[in-house]
């Protein structure tokens, strides 16, 4: 509040001298002439009369002599609310109990109920001001009689006088408004703000900095609105009517669109901002000057980069931009930096919502009690692979997979979660909090994704079984559902998301604005490559323990092993190279597909970044803890060396269950730092190396192991791979299933 009038008053003290007035004469003109300002703090109102008051003196240094002989008219206020005022002040204050000067007395006082909590968005009207301030004089002028009047008297000669100053300047429109408004979604807000934005500000009303944008009362015409503000009002759904307001009815006619980190005073402040400047016409022929500053990584880089463009018009990152164009994209996003063939591709394709039904699903209300992780419940009681709802609640099962988003990974994985569903849902039904939506879609084939990404836009295939909630919302589609995923999972849909809503929340009405253009000629070469891709991150998915289909490790699959470890580890980093490889030219040839398909060459290329294939791929230590994980697994009856896939998950260990290596019989591993017991977790361990590559190789499969797990001079494989399990087995067990619990 006082920087504002301050760098106002600098402003405004130059135009009065180009226009010849006297030095002495300016500050107290700019003063009582220019400056209007409103705060909800007393003590911000105070401090901005003092700064003020002390910017004067810097131009007038008889400024205060000035002031003492000729008295100063301060346009500032501190707003007053009037809850302290009963029906007996009003009717004092009116002169009468009842009739139409009370009537008009209550109005005017009703309407600062609050005022603290509302503050300038206050909607005044101006009828009683000039009835009021005659009472005011008359109270003031006329002897009390009644000591019961006293207090009243007293009561409205504090409060009338300050109410009367900020309803001339609430009730005033100016030439120019400037605010950096405060920041609070509706979420947060008490039920007096809450009720009031929703009713005087219906458009604006998800978040108290947006309300501040249609405070068209204060505005002349052609006057100046100039804010600093969160940048999500450009994009969100939830902020569509207001742009769509400020599109007809206003210019924006500048904006420095400066994305995180504007303020480096601000320790950790990552609000993604956006200063411009609206005129209060509207004018089709007129072009807004954008500059786009969202990369900058520092507040000084912002300033120095804008200053740049407004001295360099042909600088890359500034935009002339005529601001109708953002309607021809669903939503209206302010997206001012996109090419004319971008917004041609939203014109010529279809929304996604015209093809599929990207769905909403559950939310449990409590996730401990009716989520788990699959490996944490009775194997035996999780149903995999059901078709539809009827034949989940015909059938034993508790448990059913869920679909509840997860890291940024595409086509296929983040299978970890099961949900309480027994009895179609009978006890999740049953909780008050629980909201079921969608259920007609349960289990059907889809596209899953996160909804809130920290890192950019993953989605997958979701085969039938499936229940979903809103993080994991699905989109499903009879016809297309693998074009469509090829599309969602190019570069094209990345971009496109970055316009509709570069917050990277995708929700369903996000996705929905996506523009498909369908391609027959093309469409069974994409679903192709689809499939392929779904295959690869599906076979990788399964590679780890931590997925409900993993087979085996893949040093003991027959396509890598080998007697020699090294030599199987070897052909495991061939392979998943490979198929590294093949998923990214598979992802840079989808990408290429499309960019044809929607003429975007001159924008876009095919390239895809390594760090965007979600694949892992082989490293020699992490795979040599994981062989120890699963051999242990082995040991204990949970994986069979034999055969695929997991065996036990918790029943009673039949040591017959694995006939090529004998599983621990009573379950039992000693973990010390000698060899005392002859079925230690060691022996054991050295037991399956031996089954499982052979005697004598054993010596150099070993060696090899403890090289991975960091074997020092001196040290013995036996040694090294006894202090792993000592030391660190434990911990890395907890940090591959942890993460899931967390």
């Amino acid at each position: 509040f006082c920087k504002r009038l301050v760098y106002m008053f600098d402003v405004l003290y130059e135009i009065y001298s180009r226009c010849g007035y006297m030095d002495r004469e300016i500050p107290k003109l700019i003063i009582e002439n220019n400056l209007y300002g409103l705060d909800i703090d007393d003590r911000a109102y105070q401090l901005a009369c003092f700064s003020i008051v002390m910017k004067a003196l810097e131009y007038n240094g008889r400024f205060l002599r000035n002031i003492e002989r000729e008295g100063l008219i301060l346009n500032l206020a501190a707003i007053q609310e009037t809850n302290i005022l009963t029906d007996e002040d009003i009717a004092y204050l009116a002169g009468e109990k009842i009739g139409s000067c009370f009537n008009i007395t209550k109005k005017f006082v009703e309407q600062f109920r609050d005022a603290k909590t509302i503050g300038s968005l206050l909607k005044i009207d101006i009828n009683g001001i000039k009835f009021l301030s005659e009472r005011l004089n008359d109270i003031k002028n006329t002897q009390i009689n009644d000591l019961f009047d006293v207090e009243k008297r007293e009561k409205i000669l504090s409060l009338l006088p300050q109410l009367l100053i900020q309803a001339n300047i609430m009730t005033e429109q100016y030439d120019i408004l400037v605010t950096n408004p405060p920041y609070m979604g509706s979420t947060n807000m008490n039920a007096v703000l809450s009720d009031y934005l929703k009713k005087h500000y219906p458009d604006s009303k998800a978040d108290l900095f947006a309300a501040f944008m249609e405070i068209e009362h204060y505005f002349k015409k052609n006057s100046i609105y100039a804010s600093i503000n969160q940048h999500s009002w450009m994009f969100l759904s939830s902020f569509e009517k207001l742009r769509e307001k400020i599109i007809q009815n206003r210019l924006i006619e500048n904006m420095l669109h400066l994305g995180p980190r504007a303020f480096e005073e601000i320790a950790g402040e990552v609000v993604q901002s956006t200063a411009f400047i609206l005129r209060n016409f509207f004018s089709s022929e007129m072009k807004g000057i954008y500059l786009r500053l969202v990369d900058e990584r520092t507040a000084k880089e912002k300033k120095e980069k804008a200053i740049l463009a407004v001295k360099n018009s042909q600088a890359s990152y500034r935009y002339s931009f005529y601001q109708t164009n953002c309607s021809k994209i669903p939503g209206s996003p302010i997206a001012y930096w996109i090419s004319e063939k971008v917004r041609e591709a939203f014109k010529k394709g279809i929304t996604l919502s015209q093809v599929s039904e990207p769905k909403q699903g559950l939310s449990t209300a409590d996730n401990n009690r009716f989520l788990r992780f699959w490996f944490e419940v009775d194997y035996s009681k999780i149903g995999f692979k059901i078709s539809d709802p009827k034949t989940a609640a015909d059938s034993n099962y508790k448990w059913f997979p869920f679909n509840k988003g997860g890291e940024f990974r595409k086509w296929y994985g983040n299978n970890e979660y099961v949900i309480n569903w027994e009895k179609n849902g009978q006890e999740l039904k049953s909780y008050p909090k629980s909201v079921i939506r969608n259920p007609d879609y349960y289990f059907k084939e889809g596209i899953t994704w996160t909804l809130i990404s920290t890192s950019s836009f993953g989605c997958r295939y979701s085969e039938k079984g499936f229940i979903f909630d809103a993080a994991g919302s699905t989109l499903f589609s009879d016809n297309n559902l693998f074009y469509i995923l090829g599309f969602m999972s190019s570069k094209l849909s990345h971009e496109f998301l970055k316009i509709l809503n570069p917050t990277l929340n995708f929700s369903n009405g996000v996705i929905s604005k996506l523009p498909l253009i369908e391609n027959s000629e093309r469409k069974q070469e994409v679903e192709n490559i689809v499939c392929e891709n779904i295959e690869i991150s599906r076979e990788e998915w399964d590679d780890y323990e931590t997925s409900w289909n993993f087979s085996r490790h893949p040093f003991v699959k027959e396509q890598f092993k080998d007697s020699n470890l090294e030599r199987t580890y070897n052909n495991w980093v061939k392979y998943s190279e490979f198929r590294f490889n093949r998923l990214k030219l598979n992802e840079e040839k989808l990408n290429s597909i499309f960019v044809e398909i929607y003429g975007l060459q001159e924008v876009l290329n095919a390239d895809v970044n390594e760090r965007d294939v979600t694949l892992r791929t082989a490293d020699l230590e992490k795979d040599i803890r994981s062989f120890i994980s699963y051999a242990t697994g082995c040991v204990f009856g949970r994986f069979p060396l034999d055969k695929d896939g997991l065996v036990n998950a918790g029943a009673t260990i039949e040591s017959k269950i694995n006939q090529a290596f004998r599983v621990d019989e009573d379950n039992i591993l000693p973990v010390i730092s000698d060899a005392y017991f002859d079925d230690d977790v060691i022996s054991r361990f050295i037991d399956f190396v031996k089954v499982t590559f052979g005697e004598q190789t054993l010596n150099e499969n070993l060696e090899f192991i403890a090289q991975a797990l960091g074997k020092r001079d001196g040290e013995t494989a036996k040694e090294v791979i006894r202090k792993y399990f000592l030391n660190d087995f434990y911990k890395d067990h907890l940090q591959i299933y942890e993460p899931f619990a967390k």
